[in-house]
C-alpha cells in the first residue's frame, strides 16, 4: 500500500529537522529538501534554492505517487556587507521553492488534494525592531507568495495555509542561557496557556495542517503564540514590573 508523501524545504534548518522527527512516527513518507543532507528523511535532496530551474528538475525527478502536501521552511542567511545584494539573495532562496513548486502544480494531470504550508516569521505582518529591514520585506514576501499557491490554475485541489511565530523554545535544548530562560518563564507565565510556544509546536502544527482539506481549511495565517499576541502591552509591562519592583 502507498504511503501518503509529503515534501518538506528546508529540512537542514532547526525547524525543517524537529518537522522530520515528528513526521517519521507517522505513517507518511518524507521527502525532504535542503542546503545539506543529514534529517533522516525518507528520501533527502542536496540543493542550493538560489536556482528555481534546479528546483523544477528536482520536483520532475521524485516520483510521486500520492503527495498529500508540501511545507515551505526554507530559511536564507544573512549577510549584511551588501544590504542590496542581500536582500535579492535571500529573497531567491526563500521564494524559489515556493516559485518552483507553482511550476509543478500547475503540470498536475490528475485531480487531488494537496495540503501546502507556509511557516513564517511574525515580521510578515509585525514590525520587529531587533531584525533588519530586508527581514521584514522577505517574510512578508515568502507569507504572500506561499498563501497565494491556491489561487493557480491546477487540477489538483490547493489548499495553502500558514504559520506565524515569533520566539519559540526548542524542546530538545536542555542548555539554554539562564538569562533567556527567565525571560521565557516569565512570557510563559503572561500566556493564557501558561507556556510560551515551542519549536516542536510550530512542527506539529504544520503536519496537522497535512489534513486541512478535511475541514475546509484554507487561505488561514494561524499565529502561533499561546495567546500572548491578544495580551495588552499595559498587562505585560505591569506584570513584568511587578515582579521586579
Amino acid at each position: 500500500m502507498l504511503k501518503n508523501q509529503i515534501i518538506i524545504f528546508g529540512t537542514s534548518g532547526k525547524l525543517g529537522s524537529a518537522i522530520c522527527e515528528l513526521a517519521r512516527e507517522t505513517c507518511l513518507e518524507i521527502i525532504g529538501v535542503g542546503r545539506s543532507i543529514g534529517s533522516n528523511c525518507t528520501e533527502e535532496w542536496e540543493l542550493d534554492f538560489t536556482d528555481t530551474s534546479e528546483i523544477i528538475k528536482m520536483l520532475s525527478k521524485i516520483k510521486i505517487s500520492k503527495l498529500k502536501g508540501i511545507i515551505f521552511c526554507q530559511r536564507s542567511r544573512e549577510n549584511p556587507e551588501n544590504e542590496v545584494d542581500d536582500l535579492y539573495r535571500r529573497l531567491q532562496v526563500e521564494l524559489n521553492p515556493i516559485l518552483a513548486t507553482k511550476s509543478f502544480l500547475n503540470k498536475i494531470k490528475q485531480p487531488s488534494n494537496i495540503n501546502l504550508v507556509t511557516i513564517t516569521s511574525n515580521a510578515s505582518s509585525m514590525l520587529n525592531i531587533d531584525v533588519d529591514y530586508n527581514y521584514h520585506i522577505i517574510k512578508s514576501s515568502v507569507l504572500q507568495a506561499g498563501m497565494a499557491l491556491s489561487m493557480i490554475n491546477s487540477k489538483a485541489n490547493i489548499f495553502s495555509n500558514a504559520i506565524s511565530f515569533g520566539e519559540v523554545v526548542d524542546t530538545r535544548i536542555t542548555n539554554h542561557n539562564s538569562f533567556k530562560k527567565k525571560i521565557f518563564n516569565k512570557l510563559g507565565s503572561i500566556s493564557p496557556t501558561k507556556k510560551i510556544a515551542s519549536l516542536q509546536d510550530v512542527a506539529q502544527l504544520a503536519l496537522q495542517l497535512m489534513d486541512a482539506e478535511k475541514i475546509n481549511l484554507n487561505n488561514q495565517i494561524i499565529t502561533l503564540d499561546g495567546g500572548i499576541n491578544m495580551i495588552s502591552q499595559d498587562a505585560i509591562i505591569r506584570s513584568i514590573w511587578k515582579k521586579y519592583e
